[in-house]
């Protein structure tokens, strides 16, 4: 077999075409993780997290719990204790 420009321009375009075939194989055997089926709703719920942090990040030095063996005692500034009605503390 003689080698000359019109092999070489052949080989090179069979090795680009299977490079290309291999990355989109590659690529299709890829587990994607970033994208949800309800991921609006994610997006929903993580805009809800960020407003409860926000808004609690006023009271985070007014608000503290010491745990004893006694129990459990909750201190709450007096100006935020005025302002509230009613709540509910949760303890997980």
């Amino acid at each position: 077999m003689k080698f000359n420009w019109g092999t070489g321009i052949f080989i090179v375009i069979v090795l680009f075409l299977t490079v290309c075939a291999a990355f989109i194989i590659f690529a299709l055997n890829q587990d994607i993780n970033l994208i949800h089926k309800d991921y609006y709703e994610k997006g929903v719920d993580y805009s809800d997290q960020l407003d409860v942090i926000n808004r609690s990040e006023a009271f985070k030095d007014k608000i503290s719990a010491q745990v004893s063996p006694n129990g459990i005692s909750v201190k709450i500034d007096s100006l935020v204790a005025s302002k509230i009605d009613s709540g509910l503390i949760y303890l997980y």
